[in-house]
């Protein structure tokens, strides 16, 4: 076949394609439309086309409204477009002032009262009314589709597009900076004066939390294994002479003063509050006061554990979750082994109640309980978020300052991920922790539990008072749920209540009973998970 032929058969072919199904479509679209008497559907959309649009609209609307994609001032405006669509379906011509600019003004003036009710503030109503008069111009000047365009670029913007709020510029990170060329050094001309340059501050980048350590100083472990450590009662002792007891090393706590606890009856009394690891005692220089936490007893890889927390603490850097915190390695002795020097804790003072005794002072105002509890979780977002777990979460280790800012304390147990690989040195308080939790159950996710059992707690507190006083019944070591609770969910009388009750209280109780079933380190009650549940 000669060239020109296969052509000319490509052409008839495609002429075939494209003719035959046209023909068939239009035949059969005639028989339908015939059918289906389709011509008078368009003939009474062609009639009431702005009211379906003005409907779709308002469904449009309220969907985006009721998932709080918008807010109330862009609804506004858009409620604004769909009210001035509505009296455009009712006009054939353009507007004329004397006949019909009174409808559109009825129309608007209803909206409008509402809206500024609303955005009582003077720029809000500046905003508000500037659409609303240009309107009213355009109604009086265009045809009518100009105005239904109008309206309907006016729903658009306000509904879709919404300016974003404004942010600083986002600081450079150190990656960031070290991909950048250095500035060369231009060398000055002979003849020419030199240029003085102001100085540029620029703040450092904030170091990422998350960021793995892996260098440890190499005299951290320097406690030999068979050594007994002090006891409560030898650095009490020693905290008497901190010349003899301090080593030459730590000005810091040299310069300190030891301020007696006055909490205790009992004169010359040094400790503010003990544990299973340690003895807390507070010092004074000057202005300052910090927290000197003196070890018990041994930990696995004790050293190595404070010093890669205390460097994510301090890549945290919020200021008020946690308090600031230095692992000081051979910093003081005791009468009992004056040849070794142990390691110590120097903190912040964290002045403020644990969360047993804000519950207990704010029973008459539980609508304080209820703001704690929003401010615990977005703690423990913000924690989840940079891979850290504090590993204790109890009512003695959530304190309360007096602005009901909350600072976590007590980190012993906590895991950060320089940690990842080793194993919990502690399980954490029976009435808070899951009871399937093992030194084992060691990562990111170690405190959802925990959080879970105090987000439920204050929540419930703070929906029915009287709990506090039927189930807590002035116990320290927990909040309402025991660890009985826990083994027999179906036989608490705790849990049983609260599945009584209504909306957010009845989701998360399920939601524990749901968790005493699997892993400790579920991934259902993940703060972010637990944020999501509202009333």
């Amino acid at each position: 076949m000669k060239y020109i032929n296969k052509v000319l058969a490509l052409i008839f072919v495609i002429l075939f394609i494209a003719v035959v199904p046209l023909q068939f479509i239009y035949s059969s679209w005639a028989y339908v439309e015939k059918g289906l008497h389709l011509a008078s559907v368009f003939s009474a959309y062609e009639t009431y086309h702005i009211i379906v649009v003005a409907a779709i609209f308002l469904v449009i609307l309220a969907i985006i409204r009721s998932r709080r994609m918008i807010n109330w001032e862009s609804g506004s405006y858009s409620l604004l477009a769909i009210a001035i669509l509505l009296p455009m379906s009712l006009l054939d011509n353009p507007l004329d002032f004397n006949d019909t600019m009174a409808l559109l003004i009825a129309v608007l003036a209803l909206s409008t009262g509402l809206f500024l009710y609303y955005f009582r503030s003077s720029p809000r109503r500046f905003l508000f009314l500037a659409p609303v008069l240009a309107s009213l111009f355009i109604a009086y000047l265009l045809p009518i589709y100009d105005v239904v365009f109008f309206a309907f670029f006016l729903f658009v913007v306000a509904t879709f597009i919404r300016p974003s709020p404004k942010h600083e510029q986002p600081k450079e990170t150190s990656a960031q900076n070290d991909l950048k060329e250095p500035k060369k050094e231009e060398t000055p001309m002979p003849d020419a004066q030199p240029q003085q340059q102001m100085p540029v501050e620029t703040a450092p980048a904030a170091p990422d939390p998350r960021t793995i350590i892996d260098e440890v100083p190499p005299d951290l472990d320097s406690i030999p294994q068979n050594v007994s450590w002090p006891s409560q009662s030898d650095y009490s002792r020693a905290m008497q002479n901190l010349e003899f007891s301090i080593s030459k090393d730590r000005v810091e706590i040299l310069s300190s003063r030891v301020v007696p606890n006055p909490y205790v009856n009992m004169p010359g009394n040094v400790v503010y509050s003990s544990g299973n690891y340690g003895t807390v005692f507070k010092l004074e220089n000057g202005q300052s006061a910090h927290a000197l936490k003196c070890f018990t007893r041994s930990k696995p890889d004790l050293s190595k554990r404070y010093y890669l927390i205390s460097k994510a603490i301090s890549r945290f850097n919020d200021g008020s979750t946690f308090a600031t915190f230095s692992y000081l390695p051979k910093t003081l002795r005791t009468l009992k082994n004056p040849a070794v020097y142990f390691p110590a804790l120097l903190m912040e003072w964290i002045d403020g109640v644990n969360l047993n005794t804000y519950i207990a002072n704010n029973l008459e105002t539980t609508r304080k309980i209820s703001d704690i509890a929003k401010k615990f979780l977005s703690v423990a977002v913000r924690l989840r978020t940079f891979g850290i777990a504090h590993g204790d979460i109890s009512g003695d280790n959530v304190m309360v300052n007096s602005s009901d800012g909350i600072t976590l304390v007590d980190y012993d147990g906590m895991y950060v991920p320089s940690l990842n690989g080793m194993k919990a040195p502690e399980n954490g308080h029976d009435h808070f922790q899951h009871p399937q939790r093992t030194t084992s159950t060691y990562n990111e996710r170690l405190d959802n539990f925990s959080v879970l059992v105090t987000y439920l707690s204050l929540l419930a507190v703070a929906s029915d008072p009287s709990l506090w006083t039927r189930y807590n019944r002035g116990d320290q070591d927990c909040l309402l749920f025991r660890k009985t609770d826990f083994l027999t969910p179906d036989k608490s009388p705790l849990i049983n209540e609260l599945l009584s009750k209504r909306g957010r209280i009845r989701k998360l109780t399920k939601l524990l009973i749901e968790a005493l079933k699997n892993d400790p380190l579920w991934d259902g009650i993940d703060p972010d998970e637990l944020a999501k549940i509202q009333r």
